[in-house]
């Protein structure tokens, strides 16, 4: 029994070190993850990787954990990533278990689904439950929790729709309680006859509406908005205004001009059109709509000068 207690007391760091590495959405592992964890070493040999690094980091004011990990013994250190993917699979575990329990509550559901590959090129599909839960004063919160991942050899609409049933009876949730499903406009997800959203609602939930996603939506209409010649032109004499006030003496004299004003602008440079975030291109654009007249004004100045 004593043997056991301090064996709980051992891992009991190990586990907090790959919560908050997950709570961070951190990688575990370095470019090495084995052998014994040195201490002394001032992170001046390879990358470890961060799960060995935080421990390492712990260990230097923790004393019952330095003397674990320098203790003999090698197969009770609970490092290895075998026993981090244990411990990852038990924390999932826990989470799910505590996610279906407030779903059950809510009773209804919707369910958002999407296929991207992984680095292996392997197809992934990808489960979210949106849902509603009640507080003790009343109020009603939405949440949109993320449940799986599944491995998929097919992205035909049938297929799919089986996986998804699948998923959710291995959660124990009534499928006749889903109300929505949230997809993109692929064909095999929102095909009228063959699609998943039309295979879900014909056999197995009937009430359970199809809902375009949003974000889905606007990019493609962002997309083809951007090809509109107008539009284009606009974007570009964007980041041409971008450029010229790059510089710190251009846009000292922008600042100059926002400060001269009666007027408080929330922001006091303009934006560049970053290139894979369609989100900072938003932002760019209104930065830019916000301060135009100072760009005027300061461009109209330095053309007098």
């Amino acid at each position: 029994m004593q043997q056991l207690a301090k064996n709980r007391k051992n891992i009991v760091p190990v586990i907090e070190a790959i919560i908050v590495l997950g709570r961070q959405e951190l990688a575990l592992r370095g470019h090495r993850d084995s052998g014994k964890i040195v201490i002394q070493n001032d992170f001046t040999g390879p990358n470890e990787g961060n799960f060995r690094a935080l421990l390492k980091y712990r260990a230097k004011g923790d004393s019952l954990l330095l003397s674990h990990l320098e203790g003999p013994g090698k197969r009770d250190k609970y490092t290895s990533p075998t026993v981090q993917n244990e411990i990852i699979d038990a924390c999932y575990e826990i989470l799910t278990r505590k996610l279906i329990t407030a779903i059950k509550v809510a009773k209804v559901y919707s369910v958002l689904m999407d296929e991207t590959q992984d680095v292996a090129t392997i197809e992934q599909d990808t489960n979210c439950i949106r849902y509603v839960s009640k507080k003790d004063d009343g109020q009603h919160i939405v949440h949109e929790d993320f449940v799986k991942f599944i491995p998929t050899a097919s992205t035909t609409g049938n297929v799919l729709a089986k996986l998804m049933v699948e998923n959710l009876q291995n959660f124990e949730l009534d499928i006749t309680f889903l109300i929505g499903q949230g997809f993109d406009g692929a064909r095999n997800m929102s095909g009228q006859y063959n699609g998943v959203q039309a295979i879900i609602r014909d056999n197995y939930a009937p009430h359970a509406l199809y809902v375009h996603c949003a974000a889905h939506s606007l990019n493609l209409a962002i997309s083809i908005t951007s090809k509109v010649l107008a539009i284009r032109d606009c974007l570009s004499t964007i980041e041409i205004v971008y450029n010229f006030f790059h510089t710190p003496k251009r846009r000292a004299v922008l600042e100059n001009t926002i400060e001269q004003s009666d007027e408080t602008p929330s922001v006091k440079s303009v934006k560049s059109l970053n290139l894979t975030r369609w989100v900072s291109k938003y932002e760019a654009v209104d930065d830019f709509h916000e301060l135009f007249p100072f760009v005027y004004e300061t461009l109209d100045e330095m053309r007098k000068i």
